[in-house]
């Protein structure tokens, strides 16, 4: 059978009537085209296409990763703090595309994905700049709770996970550095919120 997209589906169902009116389609024929077409087609997210949006954000994301790493040792301090603003600042650029141009899920799920990466890249190379002392439990609940109103606004599969696997990352550190990881119970609540 061949697919029709959701658009020609949505032509096809405003031109039956406009042919019923014409006598060119009997009722009984309309009904079934609509029947036919509602029951045989199927809409919904095409898996290959946000699979290959999310393959291509991460690769264009590790090729300008690559770019900067190459020659940030050449760049003075100011410069290079600048620069890590910009992964965040093109993430939310993206996002807000998305959400503007209510866009399909591979484009959130693209955008989503971007900008949870790009916060976890601006706090690790403004901490690497500035010398700040950090642990990797306070790196991490950092990077989930900056993330967290991704998942919601774009209603981003990608943005969860990385929520929910960081998360789960910052309480084994926890445990591990500070003996206890209780305010985990309080993390996972918005994961299953959004499921």
């Amino acid at each position: 059978m061949r697919k029709i997209s959701d658009r020609n589906r949505q032509w096809l169902m405003k031109e039956l009537p406009i042919l019923e009116q014409a006598n060119v389609l009997s009722a009984e024929t309309a009904c079934a085209v609509r029947t036919y077409y509602d029951t045989n087609t199927r809409s919904g997210i095409h898996w290959a296409i946000i699979a290959f949006a999310i393959l291509g954000s991460l690769l264009i994301g590790a090729g300008i990763i690559l770019l900067f790493a190459h020659n940030w040792e050449a760049f003075s301090r100011p410069m290079r703090a600048v620069l890590s603003f910009c992964p965040v600042a093109m993430g939310a650029a993206v996002s807000a595309v998305a959400l503007s141009r209510k866009s399909g899920a591979a484009w959130r799920e693209a955008a989503g994905l971007l900008h949870s990466l790009a916060v976890g890249a601006s706090i690790a190379l403004i901490g690497q700049t500035y010398h700040l002392s950090s642990d990797m439990p306070a790196f991490l609940l950092t990077w989930a709770l900056l993330i967290l109103p991704l998942m919601f606004l774009l209603r981003s599969s990608g943005s969860f996970l990385i929520y929910l696997a960081l998360v789960c990352c910052w309480s084994g550190a926890a445990q591990i550095t500070y003996g206890q990881a209780a305010a985990f119970w309080l993390l996972i609540l918005p994961p299953v919120a959004y499921l």
